[in-house]
């Protein structure tokens, strides 16, 4: 039967069978994922990381995707093409995953011929695109996408139930030219160092709709990251004293309040007493990362 066939149909019943797939490995790659949390008041951290190999398997017609297991890592290699017998399919919908489980059996059989377009379909299977758009443009788009934007409301990371176990979720507001709107974040990416004002970059999201209206929703490939930003000839005029803190807040001319380590800091302290400081710097979100006098 055509992979694209057993993707599709599942029979509800106790003693369906899913016929042999003779298939080839496309591509492989490995992927390191959190199966287990630990959750306290300050937010969550995972407890264990297993790593597996997802791989893009292929009739010669129709490209899927499946996880292997450590058991299963010696029994096939990329390129070679097998007869798979015993598996599962997984899934509330189709097209339904295959599962590869313990009765699963693995046979060594005849080369199947694979087009370079399948091959390109498996790459984009395995590390898919994501559309980078403005983030009004999300109403209207589709697909994977990349969006960017100022954080400019953080909640704290809430434990949700996900199948079988607690996930970690944390909510996010991000504005770009004055259009905001909310994202979801969820599981590693939740977890992600975010505070207001961050400028981020988050690719691979989706969008979704609820009660609250249409949102971006976190995937597995969903990756955050914060831009920094130069900033040349800005005045300090004021530096707060708590002396319990790592971090001090810059007050700067323009009104901004921006955070620095005390020890990058520490070489400034007794030059602004002799009147504001004309410097540049270097900026993530809120946070200097770096600082120097400007010339």
């Amino acid at each position: 039967m055509a992979l694209s066939n057993i993707l599709l149909e599942r029979k509800e019943s106790p003693y369906y069978r899913p016929p042999n797939l003779h298939m080839s490995v496309l591509k492989m790659k490995e992927e390191e994922r959190v199966v287990a949390w630990v959750f306290d008041e300050g937010g969550a951290s995972p407890a264990t990381i297993k790593t597996n190999r997802v791989a893009a398997v292929s009739d010669g017609q129709t490209v899927t995707t499946l996880t292997l297991f450590e058991d299963f890592w010696n029994k096939v290699q990329e390129g070679g093409s097998y007869i798979i017998r015993g598996y599962g399919l997984i899934g509330e919908t189709p097209p339904y995953h295959i599962k590869f489980m313990r009765q699963t059996k693995i046979f060594r059989a005849s080369r199947i011929a694979v087009s370079p377009d399948l091959m390109l379909e498996a790459e984009e299977a395995l590390n898919p695109p994501s559309q980078e758009v403005d983030l009004r443009e999300t109403l209207n788009s589709r697909g994977l996408l990349t969006v960017c934007g100022e954080v400019v409301e953080c909640l704290a990371v809430i434990k949700v139930l996900s199948g079988r176990q607690h996930v970690p979720v944390r909510n996010i507001r991000i504005k770009q030219d004055e259009f905001t709107m909310r994202v979801a974040l969820w599981r590693e990416v939740a977890v992600a160092a975010v505070a207001l004002g961050d400028i981020v970059t988050i690719s691979h999201m989706k969008v979704e709709s609820s009660m609250g209206g249409r949102h971006l929703t976190s995937t597995k490939h969903t990756k955050l990251t914060k831009s920094s930003t130069s900033d040349s000839a800005v005045t300090i005029v004021g530096v707060t004293e708590e002396s319990c803190q790592d971090v001090v807040e810059l007050l700067l001319q323009d009104g901004r309040i921006l955070e620095v380590s005390k020890e990058l800091w520490s070489p400034f302290q007794d030059q602004l007493d002799e009147g504001n400081l004309i410097v540049n710097m270097i900026v993530e979100g809120r946070n200097v990362k770096e600082i120097k006098l400007s010339n």
